[in-house]
């Protein structure tokens, strides 16, 4: 009797118990966990431009060899590649002492003719008084009056001989005809220099182009005048440009066309400096998502996409994959993963899991 009492409150007791414990397993069973609050962004269609990026580089507007105008031997050559050289500033020194003798020998002869205009003026002087008394005739004053003129010609021409070799010895100063940057030095003093064989390779300091290449079938769309972005110097610098130029001659080897933009002054840049230009081709529609919205899980980029057709308070989430493209402001290109109009979680936590039930916020 006292064994049947005792299975008799073994079996209500266990009955109880699994009255208690019936709801909290079904609770677990149905994965009810508590949800999470979260801020919800979109992924929306964004008309972006589609630029044609091209290398270049920034060279000089002109480059050419500087020679002397006269021949002669190099005495001074201070220049040396890379120095910038002023207008006007002496760049070198040359001597010539053939042109020096030359010049002494036309001195002499001009003051030769001097004296002998002096001596013909004097004759014409007494010629004319004589004549008036008749003492002499009218062809000795004839005489004294050519005498006289061809004496003036040839002062002149003395004069215009020993000018022309001045200039001659003042060409023997090389200076710079604009402001310049030193390229290559082609001459050493002791050297001959001479219109045929220049002494220093320059470039123009203040005139500067950016140069690039662009593909044949691309630059038929491309032409003077059009909008364009330069990007220089590791894209610390950024200028807003026009296309000056685009050559009508393609590259024979490399079937390219050659763009030119012509530089403000000013603008600190050196020739040398590698770039980019950016040319407006375009515009296409593309899909993109908050930048906030862009996490990391297991080195894979993606994001938190709401179910669709689940109930804002009791909203469901699952974690995506996506492949990124470009950065636009606070958005980012999504090339695969998302569509227009998903819903996407902001600024996911690292708790947030695949599956979680949320509870959503609109920012």
């Amino acid at each position: 009797m006292a064994l049947l009492l005792a299975i008799a409150c073994g079996a209500l007791w266990l009955a109880v118990r699994q009255q208690a414990v019936a709801p909290q397993a079904a609770s677990i069973l149905s994965n009810e966990l508590p949800s999470t609050q979260v801020t919800l962004g979109e992924a929306t269609t964004l008309t972006v431009a589609v630029p044609m990026v091209r290398p270049g580089e920034v060279v000089a507007a002109r480059r050419f060899t500087l020679a002397p105008r006269s021949s002669g031997r190099l005495a001074a050559l201070d220049a040396r590649p890379g120095d910038r050289l002023a207008a006007g500033a002496l760049v070198a020194t040359l001597v010539a002492p053939e042109l020096t003798q030359s010049r002494a020998q036309l001195a002499a002869e001009l003051e030769a003719t001097r004296a002998e205009l002096t001596d013909a003026e004097g004759d014409l002087v007494r010629v004319r008084s004589l004549a008036k008394t008749r003492t002499v005739s009218d062809d000795d004053l004839r005489n004294a009056i050519v005498r006289r003129d061809r004496a003036k010609a040839v002062l002149a021409a003395a004069k215009a001989a020993l000018a022309a070799r001045d200039a001659e010895l003042s060409e023997l100063r090389v200076t710079a005809p604009e402001a310049l940057i030193v390229v290559k030095r082609l001459r050493d003093p002791g050297d001959l220099a001479g219109p045929a064989l220049p002494i220093l390779e320059v470039e123009s300091a203040a005139d500067l182009r950016f140069e690039a290449w662009l593909p044949q079938a691309a630059s038929t769309s491309s032409h003077a005048g059009m909008p364009a972005t330069l990007v220089l110097d590791g894209h610390e610098l950024l200028m807003d440009v026009r296309v000056s130029r685009v050559l009508d001659s393609a590259d024979p080897l490399t079937r390219t066309r050659k763009l030119e933009v012509d530089l403000p002054a000013g603008a600190g840049l050196m020739a040398g400096t590698y770039g980019e230009i950016r040319i407006l081709q375009g515009e296409v529609s593309t899909t993109v998502v908050p930048a906030r919205a862009l996490i990391e899980r297991a080195g894979v980029v993606g994001l938190f996409v709401l179910d669709e057709g689940e109930l804002a308070q009791n909203a469901r989430v699952h974690y995506r994959s996506v492949r990124t493209g470009r950065r636009l402001g606070r958005h980012v290109e999504v090339l695969a993963g998302v569509r227009p109009g998903e819903a996407v979680v902001l600024d996911a936590g690292p708790g947030l899991v695949d599956g979680a039930r949320v509870k959503t916020t609109v920012p």
